[in-house]
């Protein structure tokens, strides 16, 4: 009894929190590594990383200098503002979500970690063009500040790794610009992100108090990870590599040295053709995704020489099971291997339908960890140096339709930069009709190049939705020498 009274006594008397490792998400850690996490920083949270946020944060340590997993999404509003509400509206989604408040740590721990702070303070800065007279270059302004924006890298074991700059340009002009390091959230969670700041945002300026509701902690999926068996996933991906012998890349030169010179060229299915996209999805039951993965997978064999091709395809990674998953801000997407085998003479139907049901299969280990993935095949070879990516929710489009305050209020001009860690990507974007925007490396593939390799993926897709019973081997490409001669695609360098 009286050594219980003085630990009570000395519990209650303590001016600090000691967190325990039954108190965080990641029991298995220390009491030493525990007692110095918090001796430097005042804790909520601790627990490991997904395998793509360990993947991330291995090439941020390795290439520092770089922009990849940079993500910044900007758009134009006009309408009245209140700066003050915008600023107070970043101090709360700071404090409401915890991913926002996390450092990533890896040295002199058992394995890296996200450590969630109590408080931090929101990265928020302001500039008024209208007072040092730059208004009427304003546009020019803009591109130069979200370029220096984006070679302000961050540093994943100290900085707020999310930043709001609002600019304005204009008596009731503004320009906002999120950035943010893909390490913490990926794109669908953006769209929460702004959906709630415009929530606070009319409160505040309303006067109006907002009663607070709990948030789902991304650690709660990152335990759902834990308890994962790994061998079913382990078993399905060597089954599904098995036989794979050679990487299906792009044609186009290694480049020796220099950064990532990302530019992009991009190519439209107009309504006629996504109308007989859309028969044939119904037709044989599939989706869109797995057509156009079917057109990619023939145009790169074509390009290899070969019936076996493989590249990257991008998943939203958030598992059905974990309750209220898709609330969850955190990073969920991840990269897996997309295999497109088949033989000449075989039917477009059997392809794409064999696709669909491989797909389905592969579904419920999307989480799996493309690093080890990769192991189960070619010995010190990258399976693929490239990844196609279907925009199931595009986020500029889905900000631009949202109203921040009152119908006075417009948003438009909303867009997106990201860099990936893959030397091109190949993006879907839905819609009434489909924009294919390829990103790439300009030090490595030539303009002229993709827009080649586009017109012929474009080719392929309108040959997959015109008979069904067309073999493999009959469908046909331009040749190259004959597309030159074509109208340029739109081009920009990012």
């Amino acid at each position: 009894r009286e050594s219980l009274e003085t630990l009570i006594s000395y519990c209650a008397g303590c001016e600090h929190r000691e967190l325990t490792p039954s108190d965080t998400s990641y029991a298995a850690i220390s009491m030493e590594e525990l007692d110095q996490l918090q001796g430097q920083y005042a804790l909520q949270d601790v627990y490991s990383l997904s395998p793509l946020q360990e993947g991330m944060l291995y090439h941020a340590l390795l290439q520092h200098d770089s922009e990849g997993y940079f993500e910044q999404l900007s758009y134009e509003l006009v309408g009245s503002l209140n700066v003050s509400a915008v600023q107070k509206s970043m101090e709360w989604l700071v404090e409401r979500h915890a991913v926002l408040r996390t450092l990533f740590l890896n040295e002199g721990y058992t394995r890296p970690l996200q450590v969630v702070l109590q408080k931090r303070a929101a990265d928020f800065r302001y500039t008024d063009l209208t007072r040092d007279k730059q208004g009427n270059n304003s546009a020019d302004y803009i591109r130069t500040i979200k370029k220096e924006d984006r070679q302000q890298k961050f540093d994943l074991s100290r900085d707020p790794l999310i930043r709001l700059t609002l600019v304005q340009t204009g008596f009731s002009e503004y320009t906002f610009i999120w950035s943010f390091h893909h390490i913490i959230m990926d794109g669908w969670c953006m769209a929460i992100i702004i959906r709630d700041f415009n929530t606070m945002y009319k409160h505040l300026t309303a006067g109006m108090v907002l009663e607070p509701v709990p948030v789902i902690p991304y650690a709660r999926y990152i335990r759902w990870l834990e308890d994962r068996d790994p061998e079913p996933g382990r078993d399905f991906w060597k089954q599904y590599l098995d036989g794979f012998e050679m990487p299906t890349g792009l044609p186009g030169e290694i480049p020796v040295g220099g950064i990532y010179l990302q530019y992009s060229e991009k190519i439209i299915l107009e309504r006629e053709i996504l109308a007989a996209v859309r028969q044939t999805t119904v037709s044989l039951g599939i989706t869109s995704n797995t057509l156009i993965q079917a057109a990619w997978g023939i145009l790169i064999s074509r390009y290899n020489d070969t019936t076996d091709a493989m590249f990257g395809s991008v998943v939203s990674g958030r598992p059905a099971d974990v309750p209220e998953v898709e609330e969850i801000v955190g990073l969920f997407i991840n990269t897996i291997p997309v295999r497109v085998r088949f033989d000449a003479d075989e039917p477009v139907s059997a392809l794409l339908q064999r696709l669909q049901a491989e797909a389905v299969e592969a579904e419920p280990f999307h989480y799996h960890s493309l690093k080890e993935v990769q192991s189960y095949s070619i010995p010190d070879t990258e399976l693929f140096d490239h990844i196609l990516v279907f925009e199931n929710y595009p986020v500029a489009k889905e900000v631009q339709q949202t109203s921040v305050t009152a119908d006075d209020i417009v948003i438009r001009n909303a867009e997106m930069f990201e860099q990936t860690d893959f030397s091109c990507a190949v993006i879907i974007l839905p819609g009434e009709e489909f924009t294919i925007r390829m990103d790439y490396d300009a030090r490595r593939y030539e303009p002229l190049t993709v827009r080649v390799i586009l017109h012929q993926l474009k080719q392929i897709i309108v040959q997959l939705t015109g008979n069904y019973q067309l073999q493999i081997g009959e469908i046909e490409l331009a040749d190259a020498d004959v597309m030159q001669d074509e109208p340029s695609l739109d081009s920009a360098a990012s």
